[in-house]
């Protein structure tokens, strides 16, 4: 648990990593990414007003999970993922680096195949280093679902990464 916080430098630091979740995960314009954001943050700061109010980083990651939901309801359109990221390198020699993006480029988009839970799952587990526990908290599903659904995520990548390199 995380206790009352107060300072910008926190809401900024929060406010990148947020960002980072909803582009990874959603295709939204970048306005409506600053307007979910912002409306985590005005709920986190009248939250913060309470005084025994203790939140979480996975209640923070709920709320937005719940606001971007919110906002596809709204708009009655359900769009995948598009966002990018990357895994700088600098030490590899050209080679490598031209090997690793051509891998990155598949797995990114054996990601973007999967379907929203899943690929949410995927993110919140590797990318921001959720336990299964609180990936359950935050997409309000049983954590041994999660669990099933990690092994059946490796599957299909191992299956899916064996036929790649064939080809």
């Amino acid at each position: 648990m995380m206790t009352p916080m107060n300072t910008d430098e926190t809401y900024r630091i929060l406010s990148l990593r947020l960002k980072n979740f909803l582009r990874n995960n959603w295709n939204f314009q970048e306005e409506d990414v600053e307007e979910i954001i912002q409306d985590v943050l005005v709920i986190l700061h009248r939250k913060n007003q309470e005084s025994r109010f203790r939140w979480n980083i996975s209640w923070l990651y709920k709320v937005a999970y719940n606001k971007a939901i919110d906002k596809i309801k709204y708009r009655k359109t359900v769009e995948s993922l598009d966002g990018e990221y990357e895994i700088a390198s600098p030490c590899l020699n050209p080679e490598e680096e031209l090997m690793n993006s051509l891998e990155r480029e598949w797995v990114k988009g054996f990601l973007n195949s999967l379907d929203r839970t899943n690929r949410n799952i995927s993110y919140l587990y590797y990318y921001e280093n959720f336990r299964c526990r609180s990936i359950g908290e935050i997409l309000q599903i049983p954590a041994g679902t999660v669990k099933y659904r990690l092994s059946n995520i490796r599957k299909m990548l191992k299956a899916a990464y064996e036929k790649y390199e064939k080809n």
